[in-house]
């Protein structure tokens, strides 16, 4: 079995793992389907770009709905950003299933979300010193908003050129579709490679990567994005 399988198999397991601990299934992918709506208006679903990807939003979701298996969603909404917005991020998340999960953590580690399904890793390996600061805030700006029981605000896009002075700009063009496919998803890849350096050669800076591209102004072809990072 080749690596792909391996991978695409070991994602089944980590799914039905994760499943495996829910007592009540429809109301809990109402629940994620509304923390990843969230995420996603916030700009805060993309493992790539320092954030969490589907998997780690979906495992700290079901952490919540263990600790309140009985809740509505609307009330495991609200466990999840009064439960976060105050979490100690020296602490892992993880699931209480058997195996029990064991990661120890790395000089890297910002945040850990800890797999299922063993061999137990950190799913949260990308988030840096800066987007788990972009992360914290956000996550007590949702509580705010569901305290003021104000879901307009919390499921609102994130305003993210009104936030920052100063912004890098990461221009990206090709002149093909097939070429300009291969050449942004790289790049999107190696963001993290920019940013853990940046951070170490100053603690000063906060650095916050929008995780979608835009329309490039200057492409001088059709096929052209750019990727904006907030300083």
């Amino acid at each position: 079995m080749d690596m792909g399988s391996l991978v695409a198999l070991n994602g089944h397991f980590d799914t039905v793992a994760i499943l495996g601990t829910i007592s009540n299934r429809s109301v809990f992918r109402e629940f994620l389907v509304a923390v990843r709506v969230w995420a996603k208006a916030r700009g805060l679903y993309s493992n790539k770009c320092g954030f969490l990807g589907g998997y780690s939003w979906a495992i700290m979701a079901a952490r919540i709905h263990q600790l309140f298996p009985k809740a509505p969603s609307i009330v495991l909404l609200a466990r999840f950003f009064e439960v976060y917005s105050q979490w100690n991020w020296t602490n892992p998340v993880a699931l209480q299933v058997y195996p029990k999960p064991v990661y120890r953590p790395t000089p890297r580690d910002r945040m850990v979300v800890v797999t299922v399904s063993a061999p137990f890793k950190n799913s949260s390996r990308n988030v840096t010193r800066s987007t788990l600061a972009v992360l914290k805030t956000e996550l007590v700006g949702a509580w705010k908003c569901i305290h003021a029981c104000d879901l307009d605000s919390l499921y609102s896009p994130i305003p993210f050129f009104t936030m920052y002075d100063s912004f890098l700009q990461l221009h990206v063009q090709a002149a093909d579709r097939r070429d300009f496919l291969l050449w942004s998803s790289w790049i999107e890849s190696r963001l993290i490679s920019l940013l853990i350096p940046v951070e170490r050669a100053s603690a000063a800076i906060t650095l916050h990567p929008y995780p979608h591209p835009f329309e490039s102004p200057h492409s001088l072809t059709d096929f052209g994005c750019c990727y904006y990072i907030g300083l």
